[in-house]
């Protein structure tokens, strides 16, 4: 499905929620719409940040959320990479906090 010019598809991850600590990502299982809206069903991850490789490890909190895609922290989904079968994302645009 695309959504304001960005494909978005099962499998792809995006960024639910940023703390101070790490980031929420949630990756897609369903996609749902109506007249004005995309909703994502998301299985949640939180993040471990491998600073010398410069991604996200993720690591699966077993629940999912129902997510409005305008609620987003990041409009852009992520693939999700296997680093010595460690499931990782890689960034796309930062992500800062808005204190």
């Amino acid at each position: 499905m695309t959504y304001k010019g960005t494909k978005y598809s099962k499998g792809l991850v995006v960024v639910v929620e940023h703390t101070w600590e790490t980031l929420v990502f949630g990756k897609i299982s369903l996609i749902l719409s109506d007249e004005k809206n995309v909703y994502f069903v998301v299985l949640m991850h939180h993040s471990v940040l491998l600073l010398d490789l410069g991604v996200y490890y993720l690591v699966s909190d077993d629940k999912y959320a129902f997510i409005n895609a305008d609620s987003l922290q990041d409009y852009y989904p992520l693939p999700v990479y296997k680093i010595k079968d460690l499931p990782t994302v890689c960034l796309h645009h930062s992500v800062c906090c808005s204190f």
